[in-house]
C-alpha cells in the first residue's frame, strides 16, 4: 500500500503463529535511494535493531527502535560493524535527516506518538556510531514540529510548550483547553538532553489560562480544579475564577 508520499508504503507481513493461523503484522518503509528506514506499525520503544546493509550487522547497534539501512555502507571482514571509514560519515547523516523527515510525515492524529516513538533514545552517547552528529541532530529534532499536545495539534520543542502539572491529574480536561500542553508520558519520550524545552507552568500562569477558560468548563471539572487549587495553590492567595456563590459571584480567599 502506497500512502500520500510515493516513497513511503506499508507493508503486510503474513506469518504463522504456533497453531500454524496467520498472523497479519504491518510495517512501515521509507524509502529514498541507497537509504531506508523500516519500522512497524506499533512501536515498542523499549525495541533494539542493528544497522542494516541488506542483513543485520551484529556488533553495530542502532539507537533508535527503528531499522536504518544503507546500501553502501563500508563493512568489516565479517559484515558485523561500520568500518571506521569517512566515506561512512555522510551515509550515516543522511539517515538521520531521513528519520527526522519520516518523522515529520508521521506527525498527525492519526499516527498518535509515531513520530516521537520512532526517535526514541535516552541519549547519544559517545559509543554511538552518531555521536558526532548530536548537536546538529537535536537542534533539528528540535525545531520539528512531533510533539502532539493535549490538544492533539503537533508543536516543535522551541514552541514554548508547558507540562501538564500532575496536581491535576483528574482534571486533565481543563488542559486540554489550554495550548501547547504536553502531557509527562511526551516529556518522556525525548532524550534526556532535550527535556529542559518542556516547562512547568508558574501558578501565576495556570491562574490566568484557567481564567481564561472558566466558562467552558462544566460543573464536575469546576469541583475537582477548585480543591486541587485549593489543596496545591492555595498559599499563593490566588483563586482564579472556578466556582460561584449564591450570589453570582466566584469564590476568592478574602
Amino acid at each position: 500500500e502506497t500512502l500520500d508520499n510515493p516513497n513511503i508504503t506499508k507493508w503486510d507481513i503474513i506469518t504463522p503463529d504456533k497453531n500454524g493461523n496467520e498472523v497479519h503484522k504491518h510495517y512501515y518503509l521509507h524509502k529514498q535511494g541507497e537509504i531506508a528506514i523500516c519500522f512497524p506499525e506499533v512501536i515498542d520503544i523499549k525495541d533494539k535493531y542493528k544497522l542494516f546493509t541488506f542483513f543485520p550487522m551484529n556488533a553495530q547497534p542502532c539507537d533508535f527502535p527503528v531499522v536504518l539501512h544503507a546500501e553502501k555502507f563500508l563493512l568489516v571482514g565479517n559484515r558485523d560493524a561500520l568500518e571506521k571509514s569517512p566515506d561512512n560519515k555522510p551515509i550515516l547523516k543522511s539517515l538521520l535527516v531521513l528519520l527526522l523527515k519520516t518523522a515529520n510525515y508521521f506527525a498527525k492524529p492519526e499516527y498518535g506518538t509515531m513520530a516521537m516513538d520512532m526517535l526514541y533514545h535516552n541519549s547519544l552517547s559517545n559509543d554511538s556510531v552518531f555521536y558526532e552528529f548530536k548537536d546538529w541532530f537535536y537542534e533539528k529534532l528540535a525545531n520539528c514540529q512531533i510533539i502532539p499536545t493535549l490538544q492533539s495539534e503537533y508543536k516543535s520543542l522551541n514552541d514554548q510548550l508547558r507540562l501538564c502539572p500532575k496536581e491535576f491529574d483528574d482534571c486533565h480536561d481543563v488542559f486540554e483547553r489550554i495550548d501547547k500542553t504536553v502531557s509527562e508520558d511526551i516529556k518522556q519520550r525525548l532524550p534526556d538532553e532535550l527535556k529542559n524545552h518542556i516547562l512547568d507552568f508558574s501558578p501565576d500562569e495556570i491562574y490566568d489560562e484557567i481564567n481564561k477558560i472558566s466558562d467552558l468548563l462544566n460543573s464536575n471539572t469546576r469541583a475537582l480544579l477548585f480543591y486541587d487549587w485549593k489543596d496545591f495553590y492555595g498559599a499563593n492567595d490566588l483563586m482564579p475564577k472556578i466556582l460561584k456563590n449564591t450570589n453570582g459571584e466566584y469564590f476568592t480567599y478574602d
